[in-house]
């Protein structure tokens, strides 16, 4: 995969076993290329996250310095709401595509904005893969439980209609980041209801934010609440925004996927978290439980990294980890027919 591509999306707020691999995260030193963006990224007061518009905070988007040409979309409205969603296919398709259905970071907030788009077009390209990219309802306009709802029905419509353009739906992958992997989790516990999980072949998150982080008794949330990008402030801020009734909403698993009462009979996962995360402990402690319920997992935790690996170097190993890990993913749980 291209590196620098994953880099741009990373940089902003996705070995095969059947047991559990997690590694050791207590490196106590930050990468010298992670330490290059904090200046960019300051701490501030739960305060100041209030008073910042979200709408100042949707035009200081990154620029997108890798643009995709218009001809390599395809944009498509779905469901009955008309969510908009974006159809990446790889230059070069051979046969029945296997088909990643992708949620977006950015808390709950952010809409898809242009500078993710080559996140999703590289890993058409790099996998042979149709991705549909979805551009769930954000908050505050839109709060818990529509992202949900939207991220569900985009699924289900993908399921039905992807073999049409040309992906294998007995081959679908679910991925996110941050909080899009807040929503493919929630997607993945829903899907049980109507029978619908082993359509899921595997998912892969990364950094996931799964656990209230109101009351949250994770060592993480205290020990990198400031200093490291995404702090504390900022995601109490985000669950603020995302929701409605709190009283209500923080007992919810659609909102907190780790409160799900049932893991068991869930795809395979990789679940990827970082040293420097608030979210580092939640993810590891989401792992274990699908771990304990019987499902494959592989869970890496990067030392020496922050909350979605930002400022990775291009070449970095761990950036080839991943690329690594979803190959042997793909090869044993999605093989082509």
């Amino acid at each position: 995969m291209k590196t620098k591509i994953i880099l741009s999306c990373l940089l902003y707020l996705g070995c095969v076993s059947t047991g559990f691999t997690q590694s050791a995260c207590t490196s106590g030193k930050l990468d010298s290329n992670a330490k290059k963006v904090l200046p960019f990224m300051p701490d501030l007061s739960l305060q100041q996250e209030r008073d910042m518009p979200v709408a100042v905070r949707r035009n200081q988007s990154p620029p997108d310095l890798n643009p995709v040409p218009e001809s390599k979309m395809q944009r498509i409205r779905i469901t009955a709401d008309s969510i908009p969603v974006i159809v990446f296919r790889p230059d070069h398709p051979v046969g029945k595509m296997p088909v990643i259905v992708d949620f977006h970071g950015g808390a709950f907030v952010y809409p898809l904005q242009p500078w993710m788009y080559h996140w999703s077009y590289e890993l058409a390209n790099t996998y042979g893969a149709i991705v549909f990219a979805v551009d769930y309802r954000v908050a505050p306009e839109h709060r818990f439980p529509v992202a949900v709802n939207d991220s569900y029905n985009a699924f289900k419509w993908v399921l039905e209609n992807a073999g049409k353009m040309g992906g294998d739906t007995a081959r679908i992958i679910l991925s996110g980041a941050s909080s899009g992997a807040n929503l493919a989790a929630a997607v993945s516990l829903l899907a049980p209801k109507e029978a619908l999980q082993k359509k899921i072949k595997m998912i892969c998150l990364l950094c996931p934010a799964v656990a209230n982080p109101v009351n949250s008794l994770y060592p993480s949330m205290t020990e990198n609440a400031t200093g490291y990008g995404l702090t504390k402030n900022a995601v109490l801020w985000a669950t603020e925004n995302y929701s409605s009734n709190f009283g209500v909403d923080s007992s919810d698993f659609r909102m907190f996927p780790i409160l799900a009462k049932d893991f068991s009979g869930l795809p395979p996962a990789i679940i990827y978290t970082a040293e420097f995360d608030v979210l580092r402990d939640e993810g590891i402690a989401y792992a274990a439980k699908l771990k304990a319920a019987g499902v494959p997992v592989i869970a890496r935790c990067f030392p020496g990294h922050l909350h979605t690996l930002m400022g990775i170097r291009n070449d970095a190993p761990e950036m080839k980890q991943i690329d690594k890990d979803m190959r042997q993913f793909i090869e044993t749980y999605l093989p082509a027919h």
